[in-house]
Order: C-alpha cells, then structure tokens, then sequence
C-alpha cells in the first residue's frame, strides 16, 4: 500500500510542475520569436507589374521595419535563462524584464503596419521606374507573406505570459541549486554499536563534527 502524499509535497510537486510548464512556454515563445525577427525574414511581401516589365518582388524584413524586434526576443531568451538562477524577488525582477521584452515584441508585429508601407513604397520608388502610383498602390493593398511577422506576435504573447507568470508564481519555484543539496539530516544519538562501527571505518567518533 503506498504511503499518502504530504500536502507540503504535493504542493513542492505543483510548484515543479507550473515552473517546467511556464519555462517551457517562454522558451520556445521566444524561440520563435528569435527566429521571426532575424535572417531577413519577410513580414510583408509586394508584388509590382511594371508597364513591358515581369513583376518584382519587394519584401519588408523585420529588420527593416522593426529592428529592436530582434533584440527584445533575444533579451527575453537570456532572461528565462536566467530565471533558472535566480529566487524571490530577484526572479521577480527577471520576470518584469522577460514580459517587458515580450510586450516590446508585439508591439512591434503589431505596429509594423505603416512602417512596412513606407519601406515596401520607399523600395518600389528606388528600383522600379515605370510603375504608375495606382499599380504600386494596389501592390500595397495586396501584401502577403506575412506569415513569420505573426509568429513574431504569437512568441512575443507567449514571452509576456512566461513574464507575468513568473513575477506572480516565480518565488514559489524551486531554485535549481537545492534540488541537487543533500538534505540535511536530523543527527540521532549514537548507540554503543554506532561507536564501533565508526572505529572500524578508522572515524574518530570523539571528534566534533
């Protein structure tokens, strides 16, 4: 018959149980945050009919449109690492961190929107002659290829949930070190036997510990 569970330790388990769940959410949140806003990624796509020419092709990336994108996911990254290493209210404080660098990054997918137009228009201007205002107009009305620019959104509201988690659950976390420290265990009194044996290991069971 198993022995029933303390509620200390069903809470401990709980506890283990939320911090893997929410760091595992802000981990692959800003993974895909990471891999949204660098390399060039298009967030927009324009394709442009120039009068006897093929269309072209014009892409807004994240670092043209939203460059401090990539910086915040990568700052997020680097926080839920470290709240790894961190108890009470310093976890708190890279908790605010990590959701401040989320929010940065949804707002950043989220108000792109006219600083892709500017780029695509800007881009469009510079390197295609021939394309009257009405074809490069409905060029913009016609964007596509915003699919990494939604994942942008989608990691930077998964970093902001891990954030807000962890500053109002975080200090009930486990920290990493103590899961490997011995537990420290209640000294008993020692019998004659234990005397014997510790003179038999070559201990001196007279000496302070």
């Amino acid at each position: 018959m198993t022995p029933a569970t303390s509620p200390a330790t069903q809470r401990r388990q709980r506890a283990g149980r939320e911090y893997a769940a929410v760091l595992l959410l802000g981990l692959v949140s800003a993974g895909f945050a990471v891999m949204a806003t660098t390399g060039g990624r298009s967030w927009a796509t324009a394709t442009v009919s120039a009068d006897g020419l093929p269309p072209r092709v014009f892409v807004a990336s994240a670092r043209s449109v939203a460059p401090w994108t990539t910086a915040a996911a990568l700052v997020a990254l680097a926080g839920l690492g470290a709240v790894l290493a961190t108890a009470g209210r310093w976890r708190r404080v890279v908790g605010t961190i990590v959701a401040a660098a989320g929010l940065v990054v949804v707002a950043g997918a989220v108000l792109s929107g006219s600083a892709v137009d500017s780029v695509l228009r800007d881009d469009i201007a510079a390197t295609t002659s021939g394309a009257d205002a009405a074809a490069v107009d409905s060029a913009l009305d016609d964007l596509s290829g915003g699919g990494w620019r939604w994942l942008a959104l989608a990691g930077g509201v998964g970093i902001a949930g891990a954030g807000v988690a962890t500053v109002l659950r975080g200090p009930g976390w486990p920290v990493m070190g103590r899961r490997y420290e011995a537990p420290t265990a209640a000294r008993r009194p020692q019998d004659e036997t234990d005397l014997w044996r510790a003179q038999d290991r070559g201990d001196d069971p007279t000496a302070p510990p």
